[in-house]
C-alpha cells in the first residue's frame, strides 16, 4: 500500500511519520522519545524530559530496542521511545500533510509489553492492522528500561512502575494536545 508523509507538531519539535493511502489508512509514528537518553551521568537515574530538535524528526521506523539477552534487531541504551498508530482523523491531517492541535475525540490504547522486565520491546506486537479496524482509536506502544538498568535508579524505589509512569504521563499529555486523543 502506497504511503505518504504526515507532520506532527509536539513539545520538543516537528514529527515526520508515515500514513497509509487511501485516507482511510493508519499513519505511524516511531521512534518518539518519551525522555532524554538515560545514558552517560542519566544511567542510574530517573528519566528526564526528552530533549527539543531542530527541523523535521523523522518517525517512519521503531526506535532502538533496550539491552536484553537473546533479542533480535538494534539495541541501545537510549531506548526510551513511543510508537503511535492513529487514524488521520484523530490528527486533522490536511491535504499539505500538516497535523493540527484539536481538543479530544479519540481513545487511546496503550500497549506496555511483558516480559518480566528483562525482554521485550515496543515492537513486539504489530498495531498497524489493529489500528486500521478500531475506528478513532489511536494505539501507543513503548519501550521501558530492562534489567539493571531499569532496576536499579538511585533516585527512585519502584523504578519500573516509575517508568512506566513517565511513560503514561507523556503520552497523556502529547498526544491530547497533538493528536486529539
Amino acid at each position: 500500500m502506497p504511503t505518504a508523509s504526515a507532520v506532527v507538531q509536539v513539545a520538543q519539535g516537528l514529527l515526520r511519520g508515515n500514513c497509509s493511502l487511501p485516507s482511510s489508512g493508519v499513519c505511524f509514528f516511531g521512534g518518539v522519545p518519551f525522555a532524554a537518553p538515560p545514558t552517560g551521568n542519566l544511567r542510574w537515574r530517573a528519566p528526564r524530559p526528552p530533549l527539543p530538535w531542530e527541523g523535521e524528526r523523522a518517525a517512519t521506523s521503531l526506535g532502538p530496542i533496550c539491552p536484553q539477552a537473546g533479542a533480535v534487531g538494534v539495541q541501545d541504551e537510549s531506548c526510551l521511545f513511543l510508537n503511535v498508530w492513529s487514524p488521520p482523523s484523530c490528527m486533522n491531517i490536511a491535504a499539505n500533510g500538516r497535523g493540527s492541535a484539536t481538543n479530544g475525540g479519540c481513545a487511546v490504547l496503550l500497549w506496555i509489553h511483558g516480559g518480566g522486565y528483562v525482554i521485550g520491546s515496543g515492537g513486539d506486537y504489530d498495531l498497524a492492522s489493529d489500528a486500521s479496524l478500531a475506528g478513532d482509536v489511536i494505539f501507543v506502544t513503548t519501550n521501558y528500561r530492562l534489567g539493571a538498568l531499569g532496576g536499579l535508579l538511585r533516585d527512585h524505589n519502584n523504578t519500573h512502575m516509575y517508568i512506566r509512569c513517565i511513560y503514561m504521563t507523556c503520552t497523556h499529555s502529547g498526544l491530547h494536545l497533538r493528536f486529539r486523543g
